[in-house]
């Protein structure tokens, strides 16, 4: 029963961690388009992006320490540098399988990579949008710079 009730607190930590660095992604895309900033030059497009999947990325290594605070406190693992790796190796779904969770506790872990790759999924989509944004702020700049020289 507690392995479920672990589960879900930290199904919804992760949900809030993710909205939070989505959108801290969305207002600073937002601020970079109301300056006028996005679709102008490819270096200003690169750094938006950056930053963006700066904030993702803290998320989800933010994410990866939450799994692996509560392993520690599980006892699953003595120490939070080797929770952590087992996290990581959980949360991305590799599955090295060279540390392994008590019976008690290994649900856990399965369901951790499933979060993961639900979180990277997001993640990914937020980016994919931000890109598609990106080419057609570009392409009616573009536009408008071609009907300038067409008058």
């Amino acid at each position: 029963m507690i392995d479920i009730l672990t589960l879900l607190l930290m199904m919804l930590l992760n949900l809030v961690l993710e909205l939070i660095a989505i959108s801290l992604s969305v207002s600073y895309m937002m601020g970079e388009y109301r300056k006028g900033r996005v679709g102008m030059s490819h270096v200003r497009d690169s750094l938006t992006l950056g930053v963006v999947f700066s904030f993702l990325m803290l998320a989800h290594l933010l994410q990866i320490g939450l799994w692996a605070g509560a392993f520690v406190w599980c006892g699953e693992f003595d120490d939070f540098r080797t929770a952590y790796y087992h996290s990581a190796v959980n949360f991305a779904s590799l599955g090295y399988g060279d540390l392994v969770m008590s019976e008690e506790w290994r649900l856990l872990g399965g369901l951790e990579a499933a979060v993961g790759v639900m979180m990277f999924g997001v993640s990914g989509a937020v980016l994919f949008a931000f890109v598609g944004n990106m080419i057609r702020f570009r392409a009616k700049e573009e536009d408008k710079i071609n009907r300038g020289r067409d008058q």
